[in-house]
């Protein structure tokens, strides 16, 4: 997304920051002719990656939860929270493997014991499966600032769905893999291969120990953190496109949509771009791409949202009713099973009776 650079550059003179470097993240160093004199180091990498990856769990642990919330507004503080704990973190210069897990387990902890709702039917507390879940993809920038996408996060919230967002680290893992299949295809670039090869790797270190705090909670068990790596693997094994697709968002896009609907338990899915840019690859789900650009009608954008969520409201419905028969026909036939053994005991008993006393009379009625 290099047309963001010069976006962002143009804000930051309108705001009156133009001293502020705009940095591309990319394995040359090609922002000296913008800032001269700032130097781009291993530890500001780092602490990218890890502003990154703790941002994107901050998402996924909102996006989660907010939906449920006993307390409006709670799991909105509870993110603020822990923002401003990542941001001492970082910015005090001793960010670390420990501390970084440490803040991470925290994290995780408070939003799994967060209070839900209680559920007006049962008069228990929410599960956190009540809701149909939305996917957002799309172009980067759009799925993920709400300016741009019209605050489709909280849209979808408001009319009683819970959203479901990856990330931006995905995007950053995308581009080195491409960077690393360029090379061993084509031997292209050895310094960006060995950079990104090791950037992937870091990456993949970190997530990790999410993956695993993720599977032991009880909010979050069935919600995987996955790595780039797993989601082109993923891609690749379900035969949709190839992996060597790396324009247009490429295989990307594709891999968001599949583990959101073979893992995430997520089959609608709103693809978000600024216009009709993005291919859909993927058939026989409730996708709906929408338009954000200048010419689109916010009302046509908030009708087709409200007509996609009709219908994944009317697929969880059929879906809960089907489970309840499935468990209703589970009981019958555990009843009937009972019933067959306990036959079965007293026409056993009744026989060892008759051997027993061979002149007895015996009258079984039924």
């Amino acid at each position: 997304a290099p047309n963001y650079l010069s976006c962002l550059r143009r804000a930051l003179r309108e705001i009156g920051c133009p001293y502020v470097p705009v940095i591309p993240l990319t394995t040359v160093n090609k922002f000296d002719a913008h800032h001269p004199g700032f130097e781009m180091n291993a530890s500001l990498y780092r602490e990218a990656v890890y502003a990154f990856v703790m941002g994107d769990l901050l998402q996924r642990l909102l996006l989660r939860t907010r939906p449920y919330e006993r307390v409006k507004g709670s799991a909105n503080e509870l993110c603020l929270e822990m923002m401003r704990r990542g941001y001492d973190i970082l910015y005090s210069g001793t960010a670390n493997n420990k501390l970084y897990r440490k803040w991470m387990e925290e994290s995780i902890h408070k939003f799994d014991t967060l209070p839900f709702a209680i559920d007006i039917e049962t008069g228990k507390e929410m599960i956190g499966n009540e809701k149909p879940r939305v996917g957002i993809v799309g172009e980067i920038g759009v799925q993920l600032r709400p300016s741009l996408n019209g605050y489709v996060m909280e849209q979808l919230e408001l009319q009683g769905a819970e959203a479901v967002c990856l990330g931006m680290i995905d995007f950053i893992g995308y581009a080195a893999l491409d960077d690393i299949s360029l090379h061993r295809l084509l031997r292209r670039d050895l310094p960006s291969f060995l950079i990104s090869k090791f950037a992937i790797t870091y990456i993949n270190h970190l997530i990790h120990p999410i993956q695993k705090g993720l599977k032991e909670s009880k909010r979050f068990f069935n919600r995987p953190f996955s790595t780039a790596t797993e989601i082109v693997n993923l891609v690749e094994k379900e035969g949709h496109c190839s992996p060597l697709m790396v324009w247009g968002e490429g295989w990307l896009l594709v891999g968001e949509m599949v583990e959101m609907i073979t893992l995430l338990d997520c089959p609608n899915i709103l693809l978000l771009q600024p216009w009709g840019c993005l291919p859909n690859h993927i058939t026989g789900a409730n996708i709906v791409p929408i338009d954000f650009d200048t010419s689109a009608s916010e009302v046509n954008q908030m009708n087709r949202i409200t007509l996609m969520l009709s219908v994944a409201k009317d697929a969880l419905k059929q879906k809960r009713d089907a489970e309840l028969i499935q468990r209703l026909n589970k009981i019958k036939q555990e009843e009937k099973d009972r019933l067959e053994v306990a036959k079965a005991s007293i026409a056993g008993g009744i026989f060892n009776i008759a051997k027993l006393e061979p002149n007895a009379q015996l009258i079984c009625a039924e």
